[in-house]
Order: C-alpha cells, then structure tokens, then sequence
C-alpha cells in the first residue's frame, strides 16, 4: 500500500507533551527511518511507544503499512495508527485516514476516515484537511462515479438535485482543500487546480492558470495547461474542459448541415462568451479561492465559430448548470 512519504518528516509535528526517555527513543527511530535503517527504527520506535510517547505507535504503523523493516500489515498499521491519533498524533491521524480511504487490506469506511481527517485537520494540518476533501472524492454518496467508473445517468441526476442540506459534506471538503492550499500542500494544490478545471464558474479558468503561474511544475494529470492555452488561442468560455470536449460532437454535426455535402474538414476557430450568466446559483462556499467557482444553476450564451472546409460557420450555443459539475448544451447556426 502507498503512503505518502510526507508522514514520515510530519511525525515531528505531533502537538502533544512526552516523556523524555521516549522522546529520544522516538528521535532515535526517525533518524533510523530517515538513513533507511528500518530495523532500528523498528526497535525505537516501539521502545518509544512503551515509554509513553504515543509517535512511537505513529512511526510503527508507517513501518507496518510500508513493509518497511517488517512485513507490510495494514491492519496492524491501522491499528497503531488509531492509538496514536487516539494521542493527538496527527501523522497518525492522517495515516488511519489514508488507509480507510483506501480500503487495501482492511475494509474501506469513507465515514471513519473522514473523521480521522477531521481530527487532523482541526489542528490545523494540511495533509488532514486534504485527506478531507480526498475522503470526498472516494465517497460514492458524494462523486458521480464508483470504483473509477460513471455511475448511471439516473443517479447522476439524483445527485444533481440534492438540496444544500444534503451536500454539506461536499462543501466542507472543498473548503478543507482550500485552506489545504493555502498552506501550499502539493497534493492539495494539484487537486485544486484539478477542480477549477472540472467545475463551472467565470473566472474559473483564470484561476487556474494564475495558480500554474504561481507553482512552477505543479503536478497537472489531466492537462488543464495545455487546455488552458489552446482555449487562449481561440478565444473564451465558460464551459469546462470535459463540457467543450461533449459539446464538440453536437456542434460538429450542426455546422456539418450548414456546410457542403462531402465536406470532412471541420475545425473549431473562435470561442466567445456572449452573454453574462442568466440567474447564477452557486454552491455557497466561502474561501475567497472557490467563492464563485461551482455553478449549478443558470444559463449563458456563447457563439463557437468553425471552418468548414474553409467557410466559418457561426453557432448560437446556449449552456445550463446541471446542478453538479457538468452542462447541457444546444447550438443553432446563426
């Protein structure tokens, strides 16, 4: 099972008060782990624990996860884990989470995670509140899709229309992995970026491209920098990269009646908002780096501009929230 390496320097933030034999055998155990000494650090931190200092049990459930200097046992892991949480150790804490979230060798309890990410995260710990918003992620009561697969239009749908009181878990996530940015947590800040690009809203787009600005190589999976570009070089929208990428096919086959009868060279030129959004709703989050970003009721009107074996087509497209992260779209030639 992965786990991220962060957990080993963050055995150091423990906000809590111990013995001082057990605090030199648990730095004893660090400076171990951190030489790649994983036997001794084995032996430290498990000194450490029976000496009263609860990171010993946090630096062996690293170990057990790991199978670093014994074999990997994530039950065990999570066991050690919950006592040192239990202590206050937030690396602890984020560890318990991670592998609930998972679900690798113990069974996966997105409910019990999210709480142990909520423990970490009141103290004010960045991985915790990114293990936050990732237990959302993992949730499939809260994400349009299960097990990496699009769960059905019908529950998609369902999903779309909860009412506010019944995404309060999905706004505290996204404001978590906000503040979780705010303290420049990598995973976080990649996630972030990931969001403005799945999420409707009008400055969007601007934000995330002032956020690949401000993080030289931030780590992009899907691309939006690229995206970013190509959309600069035709003009503007709104729309998501996932909602241009649907609405391209709708409009290929508008602008293929209006264009010759054996023409195969259609290609899309201009973007142009050309209205404000008509009635916005927007899921109420209130970090001033997501206030403004989750549209999920309203309509706007752009006008898409191909070439169709040399002849620009304008289309009319209108654009309507769907009440998660997605839109419905129609086109009509001008």
């Amino acid at each position: 099972m992965r786990v991220a390496r962060v957990l080993i320097s963050g055995l150091l933030t423990a906000l809590c008060s111990f013995p001082a034999a057990g605090q030199t055998r648990y730095e004893e155990g660090l400076k171990a782990a951190r030489s790649g000494d994983m036997a001794t650090a084995m032996r430290e931190f498990r000194a450490a624990m029976e000496a009263g200092d609860s990171r010993g049990a946090g630096g062996l459930a690293i170990l057990h996860a790991n199978g670093w200097g014994t074999e990997q046992n994530p039950r065990e892991a999570l066991r050690l884990a919950r006592i040192g949480g239990d202590a206050g150790d937030v690396s602890a804490m984020n560890l318990a989470a991670e592998i609930l979230i998972r679900g690798q060798g113990v069974p996966r309890d997105i409910a019990g995670a999210r709480d142990w990410a909520k423990r970490s995260a009141a103290k004010g710990d960045a991985t915790g509140q990114f293990l936050v918003y990732q237990a959302l992620m993992f949730d499939p009561q809260n994400v349009p899709y299960q097990d990496g697969k699009p769960v059905s239009d019908q529950r998609y749908f369902e999903m779309a229309k909860r009412t506010l009181s019944e995404r309060q878990e999905e706004i505290l996530a996204h404001e978590s992995l906000a503040r979780a940015a705010d303290q420049m947590q990598l995973s976080a800040l990649s996630a972030l970026l990931g969001y403005y690009a799945d999420k409707i809203g009008p400055s969007n787009h601007a934000k995330g491209a002032e956020l690949l600005a401000r993080v030289p190589n931030l780590r992009d999976p899907i691309n939006y920098g690229k995206w970013l570009q190509q959309m600069r070089e035709l003009g503007n929208t709104r729309a998501s990269p996932a909602t241009v990428r649907n609405a391209q096919l709708s409009a290929r086959q508008v602008v293929a009646v209006k264009a010759k009868a054996d023409c195969k060279d259609i290609r899309l030129q201009k973007l142009e908002v050309s209205s404000d959004i008509r009635s916005p709703k927007f899921l109420p989050l209130e970090h001033p780096s997501l206030k403004d970003t989750y549209l999920i009721a309203g309509d706007w009107d752009e006008v898409w501009t191909y070439s169709a074996c040399g002849t620009p087509v304008a289309l009319n497209a209108t654009f309507g929230a769907d009440g998660f992260s997605g839109a419905h779209f129609a086109f009509k030639a001008r």
